[in-house]
């Protein structure tokens, strides 16, 4: 049992996926996260991150940039930004490693060469499109977006975010931050221009991460539709879904299933009794025992069927001990196959016996 319960242990290490594996990343810092973000007439956008770090003495093979790209919608929906990365490079556009997957509900981007350690300050220019992610209402259009995302291990020093609408100005704007859900407000700055500028106020911690929102004048971008998927079914629901039809067809089938074991229990389940007094008549006729009779307590003075004692104790509980045995003795003796006599007293016993 110890060498299995160290087998699934061992399993579960090597199936943990690799944000758990991150989240004791630290012993470095991201001193500055700046995006860039420029939404264009077909309501598509391009964003063009700028992320410097500084490793300080650790040997690491890059980052990891995890983008969140599906979201809850509704009971039966998720909804899904499209997205594409366009280039990796560093300060001096030199281009980078990297590789892309998808990681739960983000992008993941694992950047850098695992062939190759590097420490100390780095930079990473990360630039991607983003599509189906802007809001419809009746008087703006909306990008509500997460500028940094919340998955990342270490503190964050400095994190911006820059909007420019093509050929409009944003009507209003509005940043949050801290954890998931946090209504702490940040900086925006300059919302009547044609650009917006988002700064947090103080460092970022893990987990921790910069919202911003922007009004967009309606008719400015084409009109935004959420691109929606089916949530996920779990083992069941993918073969049984829930809808009158099914639900009704269910029921219809638990009824009858029920109704065909009582049938079956009243024909063949029920007890059965002679006709007759067995053990006078001998008669084998049997019948189905009346569903609420009274049956009176006969009782017999004699073994049933002249069943011999120790058969009788072997069937009522299922085991030969020494009680069977010496009342197959009385018996023996009963019916004449041996004598039982009472013998004196003995020096070895210093009782009588028999």
């Amino acid at each position: 049992m110890v060498l299995v319960a160290l087998l699934a242990i061992v399993a579960a290490l090597a199936v943990m996926p690799a944000g758990d594996a991150r989240a004791a990343d630290t012993g470095w810092t991201i001193e500055s996260f700046n995006a860039a973000i420029s939404i264009d007439r077909d309501a598509s956008f391009t964003v063009r991150e700028d992320i410097d770090v500084d490793f300080g003495s650790l040997q690491k093979h890059g980052i990891f940039r995890d983008i969140p790209i599906e979201y809850n919608f509704d009971s039966t929906h998720n909804r899904l930004y499209g997205f594409e990365a366009i280039s990796v490079t560093d300060a001096a556009n030199t281009p980078i490693k990297y590789t892309q997957s998808r990681n739960g509900a983000n992008v993941e981007l694992k950047i850098g060469d695992p062939d190759r350690t590097i420490s100390g300050k780095q930079s990473y220019r990360i630039t991607y499109r983003i599509r189906d992610a802007l809001n419809a209402f009746a008087d703006h259009d909306e990008l509500f977006w997460n500028v940094n995302g919340p998955d990342w291990g270490v503190p964050t020093i400095s994190t911006t975010a820059d909007v420019v609408i093509a050929g409009a100005n944003p009507q209003r704007t509005d940043c949050f931050q801290g954890v998931t859900g946090s209504t702490t407000h940040c900086l925006p700055e300059r919302g009547n221009l044609s650009d917006a500028l988002f700064s947090a106020t103080r460092t970022l911690q893990p987990g921790e991460q910069l919202t911003i929102v922007v009004a967009i004048p309606k008719g400015a971008v084409t009109e935004p539709a959420p691109h929606l998927i089916g949530k996920p079914k779990n083992a069941f629901e993918q073969y049984f879904e829930f809808n009158p039809v099914t639900i009704g067809l269910s029921i219809v089938a638990l009824i009858a299933g029920i109704a065909l074991v009582l049938a079956n229990w009243w024909r063949n389940g029920r007890d059965r009794v002679y006709t007759s007094i067995y053990y006078l008549s001998h008669n084998p006729e049997e019948r189905t025992r009346p569903f609420f009779a009274r049956d009176e307590i006969v009782v017999e003075y004699t073994p049933p069927d002249d069943m011999l004692p120790a058969q009788m104790g072997l069937l009522l509980d299922e085991r030969a001990d020494t009680k069977d045995v010496t009342a197959t003795i009385v018996d023996l003796a009963v019916r004449g196959y041996m004598t039982i006599a009472e013998v004196e007293k003995t020096w070895i016993f210093g009782k009588k016996d028999w």
